[in-house]
């Protein structure tokens, strides 16, 4: 066997540090610096204080409540627990349970608190390259990370503010001051922006942190966002003036609002409408996620008729409404809202909302002259052969259809000659009745279901009637055709 040359040598080289390069890439480029009991904390705050490491991070996930919390305690000269017990509070920590006869062993931090905060204000401002930002502060955090007067971000926001495109704060009014740059820091690059909207103490007055913090922090990236979220956790009387505050963003193009819904006299939504009318130009995608706040359900109240939702969206191309526990007497003039974007929605998702085969059909017919739209997510209540003839006729373009349900119709069996003409074997009537349709014109190319039955030999049969009867299908819930019929697997 001979040697390689001194040539091919160096060849291998260069191959070899380009794989290395890919390698490391892909192990940094999100990282997580939080607890100081995580295993991934850290190797964050180990390597990342290297700036050829640092600057391989595309996303960065920071937590620094708990680091806080271990910070004070040994300034106080106590355990932490001690110290958590004084506090009357305590910080959730990434540390695995493991069951076993013996209590789990005390936690210990991967490093000195003092250390890890050195570390974690030298790395900031070697994450030049950042492109993801996400900041939590949960619950009880805030008191550890309120009362700290380190200053984590100053460093980072210049080192990766004018390359910064996503920034996600999960973290309480109180504390915006604390983790937002700088008025009038401009992060250049910005284009999407997602806030949790809530307070860590009740009696915050969120007035003045809207008008001197939030407010002039969006405005100041009105031009380049466009994506804008808000997770609205309270019920906030001055949430709607603060959109009503908001300066026209002519590139936003996705909106996404989680707000709780406390009743028809309590919840203002004018806010809402003065936001579509300024960007109805722009907007392509729209997410509501509704959560009401109370048990009793008095006078049935139509929630999609009010001026908000008439207010023309002209470019809307994708449409998700979530009602989980959302009265159905609540939901009056949803049908009307939806079939508005007949003529531009490409997909649409109705989740935690439960369509009747009547309701369904009456949805879907209203897509039938524009048959544009791509993609459909719902619930229903039964799942049957009508219901994909309902689909397949009305949405003969549909692409990607994902239904929920809470069981399959028809029941019970009958008798197959054509596969058992001698034994007279008994197959679902299901199956009989799937195998008699001709879905061969549908467009449909994945299709994703809950399992069709508990009893593996029968959902064999139910999967092997879906997949004969929906030749064009390339995958049933991710699975290629042959891997859905043959697995095992609760699918």
């Amino acid at each position: 066997m001979g040697f390689l040359s001194s040539r091919d040598v160096k060849a291998l080289f260069s191959v070899n540090r380009v794989l290395f390069s890919i390698a490391m890439d892909e192990r940094y480029k999100e990282s997580l610096i939080g607890s100081l009991y995580s295993k991934l904390t850290h190797r964050s705050l180990k390597r990342l204080v290297d700036p050829e490491v640092a600057s391989r991070v595309r996303t960065l996930i920071f937590k620094p409540g708990h680091i806080c919390q271990l910070l004070q305690a040994e300034l106080a000269g106590q355990p932490v627990d001690a110290f958590t017990q004084m506090r009357g509070s305590n910080v959730e920590v990434d540390m695995p349970w493991r069951p076993g006869p013996h209590p789990h062993p005390t936690p210990t931090a991967c490093m000195p608190p003092e250390a890890a905060v050195n570390n974690i204000l030298e790395l900031m401002g070697q994450l030049c390259f950042l492109r993801t930002l996400q900041i939590e502060i949960r619950g009880r955090e805030h008191w550890y990370f309120d009362d700290s007067q380190i200053d984590f971000l100053t460093a980072g926001w210049e080192a990766f503010g004018s390359n910064l495109r996503s920034l996600q704060l999960n973290v309480p009014l109180e504390d915006l001051g604390k983790v937002l740059p700088s008025f009038p820091k401009h992060l250049g690059s910005l284009e999407n922006l997602s806030l949790s909207i809530t307070r860590a103490l009740f009696n915050t007055d969120e007035t003045n942190i809207f008008r001197e913090i939030l407010i002039p922090f969006i405005n100041t990236h009105h031009k380049g966002l466009r994506s804008l979220s808000f997770d609205v956790a309270d019920q906030f009387n001055t949430f709607s003036p603060l959109l009503k505050a908001l300066l026209p963003m002519p590139s936003l193009r996705c909106f996404k609002l989680k707000q709780p819904f406390v009743g028809e006299q309590h919840t203002n939504f004018s806010g809402l409408q003065h936001f579509f009318k300024v960007h109805r130009p722009y907007l392509t995608r729209f997410d509501l996620d509704i959560m009401p706040t109370f048990t009793h359900h008095p006078i049935p109240f139509a929630f999609f008729a009010q001026d908000c939702f008439n207010v023309p969206l002209p470019k809307l191309m994708h449409l998700s409404i979530h009602l989980q526990h959302f009265p159905r007497q609540y939901a009056g003039g949803m049908l009307p809202y939806i079939h508005q974007f007949r003529s531009t929605l490409r997909s649409l998702k109705v989740s935690h909302y439960q369509w009747t085969s009547e309701s369904l059909q009456t949805l879907v017919e209203g897509f039938t002259s524009s048959g544009i739209l791509k993609e459909l997510e719902v619930s229903i209540l039964e799942f049957s052969p009508d219901i994909l003839c309902t689909l397949g006729a009305n949405l003969p373009n549909l692409e990607v259809l994902s239904l929920d349900f809470q069981k399959v119709i028809p029941e019970g069996q009958i008798a197959d000659p054509a596969r058992y003409p001698f034994n007279g074997k008994l197959i679902p009537l299901f199956c009989a009745e799937m195998a008699d349709l001709d879905f061969s014109q549908w467009r449909l190319r994945s299709l994703n279901l809950k399992p069709l039955h508990t009893d593996i030999s029968e959902r064999i049969l139910f999967k092997e009637a879906l997949a004969n009867a929906l030749p064009h299908v390339e995958t049933f819930c991710g699975l290629d055709r042959e891997e859905y019929i043959s697995t095992r697997n609760f699918v």
